[in-house]
C-alpha cells in the first residue's frame, strides 16, 4: 500500500478501491470541571473503573502487570469482579521491579506469570517490533518491547485478550511534563496538557498497542479508555490530579488516594512513576548496544528497519 496514513481519533470511515469516505467524526471536547472533593472524586474514580470492567472484559484474559499503581488498580478491580485476574509481568533478569511485581501480586492473592529477559532475547525482538508498531521513535519502541513480550506470553497461554493500564497517566497527570507545569504554578496549562495528551493517546498508544496485540491474536482491552471514565477523570479539578507538597509534587493524587481506600500495599500507594522502558531494564539495554555499535539510539532503530 503506497502513502498509508492513519485514521484520526473518533473517525468512521468507508473504504474502496476508488475512495476512502468519512461517514463519522467524533472528538473529545473540554468538559466543565466539577466542584468535588478528593474523597468524593476517588470514590467516584473507583466506581467507574469497578463499572468498566464489568462491562467491558470478557472471558479468557490476562493482566499487564508491572505491580505500579495503574496496573495495580485495574488488577484488583478485576479481582472485585470476580474476574479471576491472572497477571504477567516482564523485565531483564535481575531487575528490582520483577520482585516487587511477585509481592504485589501475592499481597493481592493473584498468580503471577513472571517473563526474565535476556539483552539478546530484547535485542533479537528489536526488529520485528519496530516493523510492528511501524516507528523507529525511541520513546515508542522502547515502551513497545516490554508489551510484546506480554504479548508473547499471553499468546503462549492461550488467551485472547489483554488488560492493560493506558490513559490512566493521560487523565490523571502521571507524566513528568505535568510536574513541571505544577512546580511553576501553571495549572490552567497543565489542564489543557491532560485534554492534549489524552488526544494524542490514539497515536501513541493505542495505536502502537493495538498493533502488538494483533500480531499476537490479541484484542488489547483498556478499562482507563472507558468512555463514562473518561468524562469524569476530565471533569476533575487539576489541583486533584497534581498536589503541591512540602516536597515537591504528586502527580495523579486521586488515584493515589483510590488506591489507599481500597487498602492496596503502601508500596503501590506511594510509587513514583517510571516509564515501563525503564522499569524493565530495556532501555538500558538499548542504549548499551546503540554506544556499542557508535550509533545514535535513534539512528540503530532505524537502521533495523532499513535491513529488514
Amino acid at each position: 500500500m503506497s502513502n498509508p496514513r492513519t485514521v484520526p481519533p473518533g473517525h468512521l470511515l468507508a473504504a474502496s478501491t476508488k475512495r476512502v469516505t468519512v461517514l463519522a467524526r467524533e472528538t473529545l471536547s473540554r468538559v466543565k470541571e466539577l466542584k468535588v472533593g478528593e474523597a468524593q472524586a476517588a470514590a467516584r474514580t473507583g466506581e467507574l473503573l469497578l463499572e468498566s470492567l464489568a462491562e467491558a472484559v470478557p472471558e479468557g484474559y490476562v493482566t499487564a502487570f508491572s505491580g505500579g499503581l495503574d496496573s495495580t488498580l485495574v488488577a484488583y478491580a478485576a479481582r472485585e469482579n470476580e474476574l479471576g485476574p491472572e497477571l504477567i509481568t516482564v523485565g531483564l533478569k535481575g531487575q528490582a521491579e520483577l520482585e516487587h511485581a511477585r509481592l504485589v501480586a501475592k499481597q493481592l492473592g493473584l498468580e503471577i506469570t513472571v517473563r526474565e529477559l535476556s539483552q539478546s532475547e530484547i535485542m533479537d525482538c528489536l526488529g520485528e517490533v519496530v516493523e510492528t508498531v511501524e516507528s523507529t521513535d525511541s520513546t515508542l519502541v522502547g515502551h513497545s518491547v516490554p508489551l510484546f513480550f506480554v504479548c508473547e506470553v499471553a499468546e503462549e497461554m492461550g488467551v485472547g485478550h489483554l488488560l492493560v493500564g493506558q490513559l490512566s497517566d493521560e487523565l490523571f497527570a502521571g507524566y513528568g511534563r505535568f510536574e513541571q507545569l505544577a512546580l511553576k504554578h501553571q495549572f490552567l496549562e497543565a489542564k489543557k496538557e491532560v485534554l492534549r495528551s489524552v488526544l494524542a493517546a490514539a497515536t501513541n498508544d493505542f495505536e502502537p498497542g493495538d498493533k502488538l496485540a494483533v500480531s499476537h491474536r490479541l484484542e488489547l482491552q483498556c478499562p482507563f479508555a472507558y468512555l463514562p471514565l473518561v468524562d469524569y477523570a476530565l471533569s476533575i479539578p487539576i489541583s486533584l490530579k497534581l498536589q503541591l507538597t512540602g516536597n515537591g509534587v504528586v502527580r495523579k493524587y486521586v488515584l493515589r488516594r483510590l488506591a489507599a481506600s481500597w487498602k492496596l500495599p503502601e508500596s503501590v500507594v506511594n510509587r513514583p512513576k517510571k516509564a515501563v522502558q525503564y522499569s524493565s531494564g530495556v532501555q538500558k539495554v538499548l542504549l548499551k548496544e546503540a554506544n556499542k555499535r557508535k550509533m545514535q539510539l535513534s539512528d540503530m532503530l532505524e537502521s533495523l528497519r532499513s535491513n529488514s
